[in-house]
């Protein structure tokens, strides 16, 4: 973590005063490797706490994190947001906005078991709409206003995986996420 910090110090001297984590996933900092990807809330809080401490970091925002996470420990997003509240970029209603980015991906089950079976542990694919939903509400409780990316045009996609899409998209309406067409491009192509 020293070289982390380091870093941070590093950007904060050359007036470089928003925090931004480029990771793939900041609730999977350290997680064990063992296919589950459980958080390692001890490890992120502290990463995060360290982050906050060095002199004259104005904003922290993780740059992604993923949605299972946030179900299967609500209670590191509630510890996680009390450290970034003072550090917030962003407002919104005169209160504190914690931004992340997210891949929502699909509203399908039978994509995400086709293409995305990993996204949804430790729980399986056939739960990921309401990971989504649970995931969101959870964040928004916290205060968080997600980017979250959409898959469109996966290959094999089908009629009912659109509706399945739609259908989510009504679902989030109402929620403060920012969602975001991904077209899909096949890169063997």
């Amino acid at each position: 973590m020293q070289g982390y910090i380091k870093e941070v110090e590093i950007n904060v001297k050359n007036n470089q005063r928003l925090i931004t984590l480029a990771t793939e996933d900041a609730l999977l900092y350290k997680c064990k490797m063992d296919g589950k990807f459980i958080p390692n809330a001890p490890e992120i809080l502290k990463l995060f706490r360290s982050i906050t401490s060095v002199p004259g970091v104005k904003a922290v925002q993780p740059a992604h994190i993923s949605l299972a996470p946030v179900v299967v420990n609500p209670k590191l997003i509630a510890e996680l947001s009390e450290i970034l509240y003072d550090y917030c970029r962003y407002h919104y209603n005169h209160k504190p906005l914690i931004s992340a980015e997210t891949g929502i991906e699909t509203g399908s089950v039978r994509l995400m078991k086709k293409y995305l079976r990993g996204k949804s542990l430790p729980y399986e694919p056939e739960k990921w709409p309401e990971i989504v939903k649970e995931a969101v509400g959870i964040l928004e409780d916290h205060n968080w206003g997600l980017v979250g990316t959409m898959l469109i045009g996966l290959p094999g996609e089908k009629i009912d995986d659109t509706i399945k899409n739609i259908e989510l998209v009504d679902d989030l309406f109402k929620t403060k996420v920012f969602l975001v067409p991904l077209l899909f491009a096949n890169l063997h192509e």
